[in-house]
């Protein structure tokens, strides 16, 4: 499974059995079925295999655990935690997903660009680097790279001040080894409300430790987000993810969250605004072109109102060849992105809770690029297949810009 990048492994005992399937390049695919007692088993060996966990192992209860690379226990190569949770299921069932973490290869630590960001992004992201304060979010689901595009800009920092400066981590548990940075776990706490207040202790302690810059690996409730602005505030420069559908959303969460108007409307403090997706990538050795029967009538005149070419239209290969491995097709993933660097008209809008405002402000004013004009460069390219590329960012649709 690790040869194949596999990112989760969700392990699902039923009351006759007990489903193994795998999520490969993103895509959930059945890799094993097991009788539900050998599925029992597994989950329990799991847990014992843990590092970090809870005393007991409670096959009705919640948990979260992680398995540590160490002397005692060899996981995989280029694997360096798996990070465990565990969910009970109706009829005495059980849920376990397990998260495979891996090594940074050395050739692309601190490269943002290798990520797929765009020569626009990674320019911003070259200006946010460079402030000395401020908050710098980034948004998007679960599983959709957030935790990478933070260590690739933190390694990025570090480089850029040839190591001599003091960046501190704040995570839950630590995704990625930062060489240089001092990474500090949460630990010790089995409920979510025990988890927050651990969160909140680690990320005042790092605050007391004298940093240059900080990152906190999500900003989860009001007592986070508080210390977050806190941080910008008194000097600090701040990265930091955010469950949010898009980067206009941001300021407005953060409203949720109980962000005081005066914090979340100051462009100084509130500096970057950025949200992405991963999408799979064609192999460049055996994709295929798209006929225009082969896709929908609706899905063929967004395509046209977006400017795409039919001829320019690629699509995978369900045979696969040598190079991406027979049967798939795919080449593993590529990121979509969108950044938005705030000024003072930009936030006057977000002042008047006007989110269509500060949107056609962005596009307009200050040559913003959606997610989704991201993405329809990468169908043009023949990188991503439209129908991949919808399922998504949602239809292809310019933004209005008139």
């Amino acid at each position: 499974m690790a040869k194949k990048r596999v990112s989760d492994i969700h392990v699902v005992v039923y009351e006759s059995s007990c489903l193994v399937r795998a999520r490969i390049d993103g895509s959930m695919q059945q890799i094993a079925e097991w009788p539900p007692e050998y599925g029992h088993s597994f989950c329990a060996a799991a847990f014992a295999m843990a590092d970090a966990s809870d005393v007991n192992y409670q096959p009705y209860e919640y948990q979260g655990a992680r398995v540590s690379n160490r002397k005692d226990l060899q996981l995989p190569e280029g694997v360096i935690s798996i990070r465990l949770q565990f969910n009970p299921t109706v009829y005495n069932g059980r849920a376990m997903i397990m998260r495979l973490l891996y090594s940074t290869d050395d050739k692309t630590a601190g490269d943002v660009a290798h990520l797929g960001f765009s020569a626009e992004h990674l320019e911003d992201f070259e200006y946010l680097r460079s402030k000395p304060f401020g908050i710098n979010i980034v948004a998007g689901p679960t599983g959709h790279g957030k935790s990478t595009t933070l260590q690739r800009n933190i390694i990025s920092i570090l480089q850029e001040h040839n190591y001599n400066i003091a960046i501190y981590t704040v995570e839950d548990p630590p995704e990625y080894p930062i060489p240089g940075a001092v990474q500090m776990p949460v630990v010790n706490a089995s409920t979510a409300e025990q988890r927050s207040a651990a969160f909140t202790k680690a990320i005042s302690a790092s605050l007391r430790s004298n940093p240059d810059r900080l990152m906190i690996g999500e900003v989860r409730d009001s007592a986070s987000a508080q210390l977050a602005f806190e941080a910008a505030m008194t000097g600090h420069q701040v990265w930091t993810t955010l469950h949010s559908n898009d980067a206009i959303t941001i300021p407005f969460r953060l409203r949720d969250l109980k962000v005081e108007e005066y914090k979340l409307t100051d462009p100084s403090l509130l500096t970057g605004l950025i949200s992405q997706r991963l999408v799979r990538v064609l192999c460049d050795n055996c994709s295929k072109p798209y006929h225009e029967d082969e896709l929908s009538i609706n899905l063929l005149a967004r395509l046209e109102a977006a400017h795409v070419p039919v001829e320019k239209l690629r699509k995978r290969n369900p045979h696969g060849c040598e190079k991406c491995g027979q049967g798939n097709g795919y080449k593993g993933r590529t990121l979509v992105g969108e950044i938005i660097i705030p000024d003072d008209e930009f936030m006057s809008y977000v002042k008047k809770d006007d989110k269509h405002g500060a949107e056609k402000y962005w596009l307009t004013r200050l040559n913003g690029r959606s997610m989704v004009e991201h993405m329809i460069d990468r169908v043009i390219e023949g990188v991503v297949d439209p129908i991949d590329a919808e399922r998504v960012v949602g239809p292809l649709v310019l933004p209005d810009r008139g």
